[in-house]
């Protein structure tokens, strides 16, 4: 519905014919924009970059990546008994926060800011384990990006390194999803201080 009405709204100020015309122009422009990111050095630092970093065939659609994308994003969705609890409704917060990044071509170093966010709420929520500190800090010592800081024309020679950055980050979104998935009904007190 909201698709339909933002679509329609700026024929109120325009032609239709140039609403159309826009519209095809820019998806021209993102199909361009995509190729640049793909072939660049310090772009495509996602889980997409990452994964065809490591083929030799460098050219994978990011369709087929979406398209489990999505899936597991939406896999949390079929447990409609959690809707109402806090931890859930944060899990999927944390969840929309890193997706974005993770597969998304224009993704760059910077743009981790957003993902991080993610990783702060997982980090609250996630059982007290060896596993959650140890993620913890191999995401912190990532998310300083050594390889581009140190040795600049090393990783540029390498982008695999500078993609190696989103990994751990989507470790950590498979682990909210998974969480997020099997979350049952039950009394949370670490989200008591949270309002109802």
């Amino acid at each position: 519905l909201w698709a339909t009405i933002f679509f329609l709204l700026p024929m109120l100020f325009s032609s239709p014919e140039f609403i159309f015309v826009s519209y095809k122009e820019w998806v021209v422009s993102l199909i361009y924009k995509n190729a640049n990111n793909i072939a660049g050095v310090t772009t495509d630092i996602s889980i997409m970059g990452f994964i065809r970093s490591l083929f030799p065939f460098h050219n994978i659609p990011n369709s087929i990546f979406l398209i489990f994308g999505i899936a597991l994003f939406g896999l949390p969705y079929l447990n409609v008994r959690a809707y109402k609890m806090k931890t859930f409704q944060l899990y999927i917060l944390g969840s929309v926060l890193l997706f974005p990044v993770l597969f998304s071509s224009g993704s760059e170093d910077c743009t981790y800011i957003i993902a991080v966010s993610g990783i702060g709420i997982w980090y609250v929520f996630a059982e007290k384990t060896a596993l959650r500190n140890c993620l913890f800090i191999v995401i912190l010592l990532f998310s300083c990006n050594f390889p581009l800081l140190l040795f600049p024309d090393f990783a540029s020679a390498y982008p695999i390194l500078l993609r190696m950055l989103s990994f751990p980050f989507f470790v950590v979104w498979l682990l909210i999803i998974y969480n997020a998935s099997m979350l049952k009904k039950r009394k949370n007190s670490v989200l008591k201080w949270l309002p109802t």
